[in-house]
């Protein structure tokens, strides 16, 4: 069985990057994690969707801490036969393990892959991961991290 976390050939076609797992991920396993996920937000590009929600338990028996953010990635049938559909994840997978990620809010993403991931340039699809991530930890802080409101009735 691979070693997902493992720097194996992501970046095969591309050596003159360095291979650095910048922010550690963990993986969504459970169709019940999946589910949940779908309840929360979301955030779109044009080559995919991503959901968000804050996790609401520990990231599960690996030695990940808390705050870690899990990923899961969602490739329909729409988007092509399955040799295209596996391409698109592993493509999405090295993307992941290459985005340098806020890992300061720990919540569980999915990837919901359009066609579009299949031929877009993969510093594209890294961008559009941070971006993403970005966004979904800027709407996640809570209320209480702004300053308070002048009060206007003084």
């Amino acid at each position: 069985m691979p070693d997902h976390n493992a720097p194996s050939d992501a970046l095969h076609h591309f050596p003159d990057r360095q291979m650095t797992i910048a922010t550690p991920i963990g993986w969504l396993t459970d169709r019940p994690q999946f589910l949940a996920v779908g309840k929360g937000r979301r955030i779109h590009t044009p080559r995919m969707t991503m959901q968000y929600i804050a996790q609401k338990s520990a990231p599960g028996p690996d030695t990940l801490p808390a705050t870690t953010p899990r990923f899961g990635l969602t490739v329909t049938k729409k988007t092509g036969n399955s040799v295209e559909r596996n391409r698109i994840k592993r493509r999405l997978r090295a993307a992941l393990r290459l985005a340098p990620l806020d890992g300061s809010v720990a919540n569980d993403y999915v990837l919901v892959a359009r066609r579009d991931c299949l031929t877009a340039p993969f510093e594209q699809l890294i961008t559009d991961i941070v971006e993403s991530c970005a966004k979904a930890v800027a709407k996640s802080v809570p209320a209480t991290h702004f300053p308070p409101r002048p009060d206007s009735r003084s």
